[in-house]
């Protein structure tokens, strides 16, 4: 019976979300989801705010399980772990974006190995458009995803974009001890 209701609703976000657009010379890859295999472009796109447990169960289990195998770097885990502490997050992925596919899950189990309490994490999942239906991304000025921003005492201290410079740990090292930091697209003002 819950097989079958999740089939039912993966159906009807294919239909709602999904973008059926295939562009020329695109590759027809398929994700198996619950013993049957979809396009890549059927695959519902999850929009607003999630939790994390959205994105480790099928159709998205196959790129979250591979990529949460990442072996982070213990001695700075270990730094991590404390300057950590009392800081906050807000993530911004897209369930499409292979950038998000690959970083989030390395963020997760970054945090995990270092107990950390991602269920205190915002993360909000924005369209091809990188829009929400709220509109929160604006907020935010959300250009590029991923995007992982850390606070302290709700002001940001810094936030990786796309892609870490480092590494996702010791960038956000780099953040939490309150070294300068700068992202990938990073642009100083003049």
């Amino acid at each position: 019976m819950i097989k079958q209701l999740l089939f039912f609703s993966l159906s009807i976000l294919i239909v709602s979300c999904g973008n059926n657009k295939k562009e020329e010379g695109q590759s027809q890859k398929e994700i198996l989801v619950e013993n049957e295999s979809i396009p890549e472009e059927e695959v519902p796109v999850l929009l607003g705010k999630q939790e994390f447990d959205a994105i480790k169960k099928a159709p998205y289990d196959v790129w979250f399980d591979e990529n949460y195998k990442y072996e982070p770097n213990k001695q700075t885990l270990d730094s991590l772990k404390l300057t950590l502490k009392g800081k906050s997050m807000v993530v911004f992925m897209g369930t499409w974006c292979s950038d998000s596919q690959l970083q989030v899950p390395i963020l997760l189990n970054i945090l995990d190995r270092i107990n950390y309490n991602t269920s205190t994490i915002k993360l909000y999942m924005v369209s091809e458009d990188k829009d929400t239906p709220s509109g929160i991304e604006k907020e935010f000025e959300i250009e590029y995803v991923p995007t992982i921003i850390v606070y302290e005492n709700e002001e940001e201290m810094g936030r990786i974009v796309e892609y870490p410079i480092n590494s996702i740990e010791k960038d956000l090292l780099q953040i939490t001890i309150g070294e300068e930091y700068k992202h990938a697209y990073y642009i100083e003002e003049e």
